[in-house]
């Protein structure tokens, strides 16, 4: 068949790559902003040992139907890179919605972690749905204790945020619940000496770095007597709470949050939601532009690219296909356009 004969599929496939561009990169956004921290988990799971997290979209925190639908993508993707599923535990905002969200993820065999946890009712409402771990931010919450009171505590020990959180480690404990509790963006050694408790902390790279040459005096519940706030808090709470058999048809835990405690979590959820929200953005916004670019080389119209192909042809003594696929426009096409041409082009020749 002549080259200049245009076969009507493949006119028809000219006018396919080109049209619904925007509604292409648009369905292709939502997924391929998850994959860097896939490729990141896979890149780094034959040299670091242990779980491997994955965030769902942030900006879903209020919908227990999106979190549920984003956790089991997340969860299939990570699979599908070989990760054993108790390696993979996926990071969604401990809000009602994530806390019910939780609670069919972890009965759909999914480890969960509940980020953003602000004090006791807060965790045990986690606990209660099994989740496999949670994470308190403890800088952020240690300064809206000091704003709400505008206080400075010289004595980091005598911190209402750390005695909040070491009632949390301390109830966990007496009671024998599973959840993990995970500390993260502290400020400083010293917090991070005060709840060593924790099963599990994060450290930033600094002070990753300055452990190495410094020891850090650590305090555990088990040093403190029954007197202590903190002990002495854990031990006077209910158990079990059943906070979230309690709260059906009623609002939900933060009901059962005193006023105080109640707008803390609204603010420090807001506050960490915001960031979270912002850092999405960038990577949505990066990525973005990446697939924008590959649509616009993608989608060429193959009017242009028989031309190219003519052209190419008469420098080349290679065939036309093998020139298209491997020479020419390698690196141009993502695989699924690629794939559509080569077909084309296999049409014709």
């Amino acid at each position: 068949m002549p080259v200049n004969t245009r076969p009507r599929r493949i006119e028809g496939l000219d006018q396919k790559l080109c049209q619904n561009n925007t509604a292409l990169i648009a369905d292709t956004l939502h997924f391929e902003s998850e994959l860097p921290i896939i490729e990141l988990a896979n890149a780094i799971s034959d040299r670091v040992p242990g779980p491997h997290f994955g965030l769902v979209d942030p900006r879903k925190h209020a919908d227990t139907t999106c979190l549920i639908e984003n956790a089991h993508r997340m969860y299939g993707l990570f699979r599908d890179q070989g990760l054993k599923g108790n390696d993979i535990i996926i990071n969604i905002p401990a809000t009602e919605a994530g806390i019910y969200a939780t609670q069919q993820l972890q009965e759909d065999g999914i480890n969960i972690n509940l980020c953003c946890v602000t004090n006791l009712i807060h965790a045990v409402a986690c606990a209660e749905v099994k989740a496999t771990a949670i994470s308190i931010a403890v800088g952020p919450l240690l300064e809206l204790y000091e704003q709400k009171r505008k206080t400075i505590y010289p004595n980091p020990s005598k911190h209402p945020g750390i005695e909040t959180i070491q009632s949390i480690l301390a109830y966990f404990k007496l009671h024998g619940i599973r959840t993990k509790v995970v500390g993260t963006r502290f400020r400083t050694l010293a917090e991070i000496g005060l709840l060593s408790d924790c099963d599990a902390v994060c450290v930033s790279a600094e002070h990753a770095e300055k452990m190495k040459w410094s020891s850090v005096p650590t305090t555990s519940l088990d040093d403190y007597g029954p007197e202590h706030p903190a002990v002495f808090r854990a031990r006077q709470a209910k158990y079990p709470m059943d906070l979230l058999k309690n709260a059906k048809g009623t609002g939900g835990f933060s009901r059962w949050l005193s006023p105080e405690s109640r707008n803390m979590t609204c603010e420090l959820l807001d506050e960490v939601l915001q960031e979270m929200e912002s850092q999405m953005a960038s990577i949505e916004q990066v990525v973005e532009i990446e697939i924008k670019r590959r649509y616009e080389q993608g989608t060429t119209p193959l009017k242009e690219l028989y031309r190219r192909l003519d052209a190419e042809r008469a420098k080349s003594s290679q065939s036309p296909k093998v020139v298209l696929v491997r020479e020419m426009w390698q690196g141009l096409f993502t695989p699924v356009t690629s794939l559509g041409v080569e077909q084309a082009i296999d049409e014709v020749f």
